[in-house]
């Protein structure tokens, strides 16, 4: 346990003696004015404020010491330990009972508190780790500072970041933290036997609680000659296969918990992601320098005059302009020496070439890239020397040099090898496919060349199939830049269509008395802006429009984050109340502020916000205007509009900020409008703002239509009015418009699986819901249609959409009105639209049909229906009274 833990425990423990110390010889100085109830009064302050203070351990050696002092001092006979009225027994045990009980809720509370503080802290954490990941660049230590980051939020003296070797069999301590000196980027772990192997093998999170014992595999930290006791590792993942392993170590005994868990999965998933981005783009690097290669050596050999001289500018090209180590091009000696002849090279030094000598034997055993390929005539790559067989001889060199993969092409003339170009570069996962076929045509491009060079006569052809060449090298860049170009646009409308998911909710379809609409256009083709909806049982809904400082990918990853705290705010209200009412809207903004100010502030942010909750049933609102825009209000019954606002300050601003709420009330017909200043602060070309007045009006013009009309008006009026088609600033709007419509009289629901031995629940409920329906009661006949209506789209939907799995879930909702009786079965699984079953063959030529026809029969009225969180819907309609 650390030292001040220990501290913080003894302090406890001390506080609780020093508090009954004090009080009794308070009690004991005041004895001829304190009765034995005061005392005890005053010994069960002691007890609570320790037990709040100091949690259960503390309280409970307080309330002994208390009840000793008090039976000494204050309970007959005086002085001694001795109990003498039977009652003083009863009431000493009551006091026991209360300090216990109250130490151990405290404890309970503040245990819970604390998990709630580092759940946020995590994923605070997390999400800064993503908003760095996505900034950063391939030069940045990004393994190094994820290990830094995992030390310190979990508190553990090691980190590792395992790099898998080529080969598989090896790995290597890339980054890392609490490891001796010349450790890190040097140490090799094998695979076999070690944690990062089994964390491999695994495919998931493997966690070693006690290391001693550990008989799976030896830890990592162990290997490295460190004393551990509790180790945890996870696989990080990329697109090519595993890269490696992330792992934490301590050396005291703790338990890891699920949320550090997920926290380090999460950070595994960011690192993968991070480093499959730098790939990807050090590969479009090499593509680029490798495609000015192939043009510049085309160039030069449209000037060239002899054919050294040309190899070697050719050479020095390829070093240069592509950015690989060396390379050289020999030639297969056909005469006596039977050698391979270096003719040009760069990145060697003078003369190194000439020392090396390739026979033909070497070329037969297939020794090295450039006999392979001479001998193979095909291209020859080894993406490790220094686990190649082959290269054994080089290896030493290799490694003094500074290369690790290297690539031998031929020159072909006539299918016939007249010799070989040779490629070796820094990185062992050099040499993509794409490269490799761009090296493909330069060497064949050089092959033509010394053909070209050597037959002087067919000079002017040559030339003339080079210019052919080039300006097909043009079109191939030309349409190569055209694709990268496509796969930029790919990306950036992947992140719209992620942006969308995330922080733009679709409007609920069947709120009963409003109709909701909503409309978004960014700036940019990525913004900060987000809208959306939460629906309550007891038929209320609550609105959320936001604007985020700033654009771009940085203010949408804040939105995601602003969001997230706040439908994490609105369940832990409504878990701490479940039985209770809603949390009021000002409520729930302040946990949520509470959440995420500290973060607003250190990233000198801030988020302007508008809640509204709509409660169809009082025909009112509760409004919670957080330095946004406010809300407009057309009255329908007085034909005016009103702009609400509140007098709150945006989120981020002031720590320990309280939320004030404004409640109206609003009419059939009447219309309400959330926007952002997207809207008002839109300019005509005079620098003229389109202001509250422009927009009050457009409401009013469209007030009698649906709100997706009224959207889609305020749209091409603030447009309109700046004379672009994209906003300069983002422009949100959610229209509500109140309806006439019956609210239902009562509700009921249940969850079936589905399991067709479920049906009889099915069918008990919906005869259960029927005998307690409001008003009139449904006869036998009535209740024995809707029984066998809803055991038939049961039974199809466990067929058609489940495909006869038992597993999934089917949600019955019942609503009753004065009128009918309407049932609403919820799935998942494929869509089963009800309408599109044909008729059934009543001849007996086709058995399908029959089920449908028996719905149809049985009820008034069928609907097929997508709600707006993508659950299919079948709605059943029973007209009551006939």
């Amino acid at each position: 346990m650390p030292a001040a833990s220990l501290r913080d425990r003894a302090a406890g423990y001390f506080l609780a003696i020093l508090g009954v110390a004090a009080a009794t010889a308070i009690c004991v100085a005041l004895r001829p004015h304190v009765n034995p109830i005061t005392a005890a009064l005053a010994y069960l302050l002691v007890v609570l404020f320790t037990a709040m203070a100091r949690g259960s351990g503390p309280a409970l050696v307080a309330s002994v010491l208390a009840m000793l002092c008090f039976n000494f001092y204050f309970l007959p006979p005086i002085g001694t330990l001795t109990i003498a009225d039977p009652e003083n027994w009863i009431a000493l045990a009551a006091f026991f009972t209360t300090a216990v009980t109250t130490g151990q809720l405290s404890g309970r509370v503040k245990q819970r508190a604390a998990d709630t503080r580092r759940l946020a802290r995590l994923q605070a954490v997390l999400a800064d780790l993503g908003e760095r990941a996505l900034r950063s660049d391939p030069s940045a230590d990004i393994q190094g500072e994820v290990a830094r980051l995992v030390a310190t939020t979990l508190d553990v003296e090691y980190t590792n970041v395992a790099e898998l070797l080529p080969g598989g069999t090896e790995f290597l301590l890339r980054a890392g933290v609490g490891w001796k000196e010349g450790q890190v980027g040097k140490a090799i772990i094998a695979v076999q036997g070690s944690q990062p192997g089994f964390t491999l093998r695994s495919e998931r999170v493997v966690i070693g609680k006690d290391a001693a014992i550990e008989g799976r595999f030896l830890p990592m930290a162990r290997m490295l000659g460190e004393s551990v006791a509790s180790t945890i590792s996870v696989v990080i993942s990329t697109q090519r296969g595993p890269y490696g392993t992330l792992g934490a170590h301590t050396r005291r005994r703790r338990a890891f918990t699920t949320d550090e868990l997920n926290f380090l999965q999460s950070v595994a998933s960011v690192l993968g992601a991070t480093i499959e981005r730098y790939r990807g783009e050090d590969r479009l690097r090499r593509l680029n320098r490798a495609y000015r290669a192939l043009s510049n050596c085309n160039q030069l050999l449209i000037r060239a005059d002899d054919e050294p001289s040309w190899l070697r500018q050719v050479c020095q090209v390829i070093v240069e302009t592509a950015g690989y180590r060396m390379c050289w091009v020999g030639y297969a000696e056909r005469d006596e020496s039977k050698t391979v002849r270096p003719l040009a090279q760069a990145g060697f030094d003078e003369g190194y070439l000439d020392k090396v000598k390739i026979t033909w034997g070497d070329t037969e055993r297939g020794r090295g890239p450039t006999g392979t390929c001479i001998r193979t005539r095909a291209t020859s790559i080894s993406r490790n020397i220094a686990t190649d067989p082959r290269l054994a001889p080089w290896r030493e060199e290799a490694r003094k040099r500074g290369y690790g993969s290297s690539i031998a092409l031929p020159l072909l003339v006539e299918s016939e090898s007249i010799g070989a170009l040779t490629i070796y570069a820094g990185e062992s996962d050099a040499f993509g496919d794409d490269e490799v076929s761009l090296l493909t045509e330069l060497s064949g491009d050089l092959a033509y060349g010394i053909t070209t060079l050597r037959t002087r006569a067919d000079r002017a052809r040559a030339q003339e199939d080079l210019r052919a060449l080039n300006a097909d090298l043009e079109q191939r860049v030309v349409a190569r830049t055209a694709e990268l170009h496509a796969a930029r646009e790919r990306e950036v409308e992947t992140g719209v269509r992620i942006q969308n998911m995330l922080l733009l909710d679709k409007p609920p379809l069947d709120v009963p008395g409003l109709h909701v609409a909503a409309l978004t256009i960014p700036s940019q083709q990525i913004d900060g802006d987000f809208y959306d909806f939460y629906r309550h049982e007891d038929q209320s809904l609550d609105v959320i429009v936001a604007d985020v400082m700033g654009k771009g990918i940085p203010a949408a990853l804040l939105g995601a984050a602003t969001k997230g705290h706040f439908i994490e705010a609105l369940c832990h209200l409504m878990g701490g109340s479940r039985d209770g009412p809603l949390p009021q809207p000002r409520e729930i903004v302040t946990q949520a502020h509470a959440e995420m100010v500290r973060h607003l502030i250190d990233l000198e942010a801030f988020v302007t916000l508008c809640y509204v909750r709509f409660d169809p049933r009082s025909r009112s609102l509760t409004l919670v205007d957080c330095g946004h825009t406010g809300l407009v209000h057309w009255h329908a019954a007085t034909r005016t509009c009103e702009v609400l606002h509140g007098d709150n300050l945006p989120l981020g601003i002031h720590e320990g900020e309280i939320y004030d709420q404004l409640s109206v009330s609003f009419e059939a017909n009447d219309t309400l409008l959330l926007f952002s200043d997207g809207v008002t602060e839109a300019r005509d070309r005079q620098g003229e703002i389109f202001g509250y007045d422009r927009l009050a009006q457009c409401v009013r013009a469209s007030s009698g239509r649906e709100p997706r009309e009224l959207v889609e008006a305020v749209r091409e009026a603030a447009l309109g009015f700046a004379g672009s088609r994209v906003p300069r600033d983002d422009l949100t709007c959610v229209a509500i418009r109140v309806v006439e419509g019956e609210l239902p009289l009562a509700r009921w629901a249940i969850e079936l699986r589905s399991d067709l031995r479920d049906l009889a629940r099915a069918r008990r409920f919906v005869r259960d819901v029927c005998a307690g329906l409001p008003g009139a009661p449904l006869d036998d006949a009535a209740v024995g249609k809707l029984e066998l209506a809803v055991t038939e789209a049961c039974s199809n939907i466990v067929k058609y959409a489940y495909h006869g799995r038992d597993d999934q879930w089917i949600r019955v909702e019942v609503e009753a009105y004065p009128d009918t009786v309407s049932l609403c079965l919820r799935y998942l699984g494929e869509p089963f639209d009800p309408s599109k079953v044909p008729q059934p063959a009543l001849d007996g030529s086709r058995d399908s049909g029959f089920g449908m026809y028996l719905i149809t029969k049985s009820v008034d009225d069928v609907r097929y229906f997508r709600d707006e969180r993508g659950w299919n819907c079948v709605a059943l309609v029973h007209r009551r009274g006939e």
